[in-house]
């Protein structure tokens, strides 16, 4: 009896030893309740709920650099003395400007336009889908007051630019997007 626990023992120890690390994702399911924690990201299913998160990319950190001194300076240059103006420079009479008469119909300047904001059309024409993060200001059509809306793309190229009046969906394919919508409130974003 002891024989066979030792030889379970020493193959359970080989076994655990010889298997390799994996990455750790959890899946819980109930009843109309999905959730799946790890990989690309964090996703929640549920009735009228469909919520992915991605993960952090990973962001490394360059250490400082510093500048080292040279080691032989170079000499300092030395400015020639200026030489001495003329007398007859001296004492010419200097010129004084005559104040300019103000005229009643002289405004201000007008000040300077405020950078324009694009509307969804002009965004969606000029902007290069690719994966990563973005940070883009863009004109409500709701309230047509200026929001910023921060998203992020998945990797790959988009199959088509979906737009409507007040939302615009980068198509993935296979039930993938990402979807801009605008409300009163701003911009939610949402993908899957």
């Amino acid at each position: 009896m002891r024989r066979i626990q030792v030889i379970t023992g020493a193959s359970m120890i080989a076994l655990l030893a010889l298997t390799a690390p994996a990455a750790a994702q959890v899946y819980i399911r109930a009843p109309f309740v999905r959730v799946q924690v790890g990989g690309p990201g964090v996703h929640v299913r549920a009735p009228f709920v469909n919520l992915f998160v991605p993960s952090t990319p990973d962001v490394h950190v360059m250490p400082p650099v510093q500048l080292m001194p040279p080691a032989d300076p170079a000499p300092a240059f030395e400015a020639p003395a200026p030489e001495p103006v003329p007398e007859r420079l001296q004492k010419a009479p200097l010129l004084q400007p005559k104040p300019a008469e103000a005229h009643p119909d002289d405004a201000p300047p007008a000040p300077a336009q405020p950078e324009q904001v694009l509307t969804l059309e002009q965004f969606a024409k000029a902007f290069q889908a690719k994966a990563g993060n973005y940070e883009v200001t863009l004109l409500n059509p709701v309230t047509r007051a200026a929001t910023t809306v921060r998203f992020t793309l998945p990797e790959g190229t988009p199959r088509r630019v979906n737009l409507s009046r007040s939302e615009i969906e980068f198509d993935y394919g296979a039930r993938r997007y990402v979807r801009i919508r605008f409300d009163r409130d701003g911009a939610e974003v949402s993908s899957r």
